[in-house]
């Protein structure tokens, strides 16, 4: 084999190998950033269902405020109410 032939083989293989590093490396950047850009997208919704969770948690909070509120007035009645059956029986 001719020298100029082995460098000919070498340059085209060369060639060919840098293309294909270049494509393969262009093609998982636009991967990411095609994942990149979906995230974004997706960034909205997950934003929109995080703040209807925090006002469905801001709502179960209220509640659960008010809940305690009636219990603690239900014992105190419970408590009156006993108070005055021990009076009433006396000692």
């Amino acid at each position: 084999m001719d020298p100029a032939e082995a460098f000919t083989i070498i340059a085209v293989f060369g060639t060919v190998g840098c293309t294909l590093a270049f494509v393969t490396r262009w093609i998982m950047a636009h991967r990411v950033e095609m994942k990149r850009l979906e995230l974004q997208q997706a960034q909205p919704e997950r934003s929109e269902e995080m703040e209807a969770l925090r006002a469905d948690v801001e709502s179960v909070r209220a509640h659960l405020g008010e809940v305690l509120e009636r219990l603690d007035f239900a014992e105190r009645l419970l408590a009156q109410s006993r108070n005055r059956d021990v009076l009433e029986r006396g000692p």
